[in-house]
């Protein structure tokens, strides 16, 4: 519903009713003790809570949060998959998809406030959710179609497990335990594993298929930058590898974006757009003025940051990391003088009393 629709429908404005919403939310969420239960329907329902929280930026509480609801689903057992325990269950799926979301949420709210996951490996194979419908759940011996009610899911989960190779084929590279190639062909059959898959039976005529085919196209090309952020500018090859990432990136989150039949999901695509993967192009072109696929990423710094008339790549590459210097350097210089006008403040103590703030 939009804005003016809000309006004359509830008469109230859409941005209002959301707070409105969203209080209501919390305080049932809070009157069913959601820090202390152990109950995985309150769980699930945190869980659907804070999906649209963490679209958007992420709070130090939001990622408190997480972490208290993973400490809980542990309580709980919800993470408890028994390996020798075959036997499919509605039961089974929902604990396992719940999972999944709970792993998900940890990873997006630890690498944007910039900390380690609590869960490095939780996503072992027999953690993953069964790729069936729901209502099939019991007709194991069928032919698995092209997509189901956990495909989404298990893409982005297939992706997580990816993340957690690649931390480790890192880790490889920097201690001179294997080479690039060798890290660059095991992430490479990896990424193909996951298009053969899971991506290339995709219906694009689905609204929702093509939109898991390009957060899935976002997530597999931000592997690269993810392996070879420390080795970037090494080598040639690996320097064009990530360029072709971040453009995979900046092509499929614009499609993510200007899709109007994807409307209806804008609110959860922005997580995966990762726009800021083009500060990678931005700083390579001041390194080096031309490089390949220049129609491209004019295009990508279009879609971003406008049309640039007259300008050149480099010009435009200049030009918005001099934009940025300067209002990350305005923003450091309020938040100084915000904590100076902070440290001029009376002590608690010597300022005066009002104890009519606390009545009603």
């Amino acid at each position: 519903m939009s804005p003016s629709q809000c309006r004359q429908t509830l008469g109230e404005e859409k941005v209002l009713l959301e707070r409105y919403y969203q209080i209501a939310i919390e305080a049932q969420l809070q009157h069913a003790d959601v820090f202390g239960t152990r109950d995985p329907e309150i769980i699930r329902a945190a869980v659907i809570y804070l999906l649209p929280v963490c679209s958007g930026e992420i709070a130090a509480s939001t990622s408190a949060f997480v972490g208290a609801l993973i400490h809980n689903a542990q309580a709980a057992g919800i993470n408890d998959f028994d390996g020798h325990d075959q036997e499919l269950s509605l039961e089974t799926q929902f604990r396992k998809q719940l999972w999944c979301q709970l792993l998900l949420l940890d990873i997006r709210t630890r690498e944007e406030r910039g900390s380690a996951s609590l869960l490095q490996g939780g996503a072992s194979e027999n953690a993953l959710p069964v790729d069936v419908n729901d209502h099939e759940i019991h007709g194991q011996d069928q032919q698995r179609p092209s997509w189901t009610d956990s495909t989404f899911s298990l893409i982005r989960m297939e992706c997580y497990k990816t993340r957690c190779q690649v931390q480790d084929l890192s880790n490889g590279l920097r201690l001179g335990y294997i080479t690039t190639d060798v890290a660059a062909a095991k992430l490479d059959e990896r990424k193909r594993w996951i298009e053969h898959r899971y991506l290339n039976g995709l219906n694009q005529n689905e609204p929702l298929q093509r939109c898991a085919f390009h957060t899935g196209q976002i997530m597999v090309s931000s592997l690269d930058l993810l392996l070879f952020e420390e080795r970037i500018h090494w080598e040639s090859k690996i320097k064009m590898r990530c360029l072709r990432a971040v453009l995979t990136i900046v092509e499929n989150a614009a499609v993510l974006e200007q899709d109007g039949s994807l409307k209806q999901w804008s609110w959860y695509l922005r997580t995966y757009q990762q726009y800021k993967s083009i500060f990678f192009i931005l700083v390579e072109l001041q390194r080096q003025p031309r490089l390949p696929e220049e129609d491209m990423i004019a295009s990508a710094l279009d879609h971003i940051f406008g049309r640039g008339f007259d300008l050149s790549l480099w010009q435009r590459s200049r030009q918005v990391l001099q934009l940025m210097r300067d209002r990350l350097a305005n923003m450091l210089d309020n938040s100084i003088s915000q904590d100076r006008d902070t440290a001029a403040l009376p002590e608690p103590s010597a300022m005066p009393s009002n104890p009519t703030l606390w009545q009603g």
